[in-house]
């Protein structure tokens, strides 16, 4: 993938509290790629940065909180086939109406 670097850190805000967001290299590295960019270049990590901010905006909640987790998962259901994202979320239903 990249060198050696094992997470690659980016800022973003929610709202007006800044907050740190570790990705893995491998993650980050598919993410640029589906992103149309060259893996480890700074214009792929300033794309990863925006697309999780893009991200955030879009959710428009505040008081989210454990927002690095939230966006590490954002990213991986976003990488994934979508019989795999909607048997995820089938799975989450499942566990919501079982805890009930």
């Amino acid at each position: 993938m990249h060198g050696n670097q094992k997470t690659q850190i980016h800022h973003v805000y929610l709202g007006q509290r800044r907050t740190t967001v570790s990705l893995d290299s491998a993650l980050a590295f598919f993410l640029e790629l589906n992103l149309g960019k060259k893996p480890g270049t700074p214009e792929a990590k300033q794309a990863v940065r925006q697309w999780l901010q893009g991200r955030l905006d879009k959710e428009g909640d505040p008081g989210r909180v454990l927002v690095s987790n939230w966006l590490k998962r954002e990213a991986l259901l976003s990488l994934l086939n979508p019989k795999v994202v909607k048997r995820y979320w089938e799975w989450v239903d499942e566990g919501m109406s079982d805890n009930g």
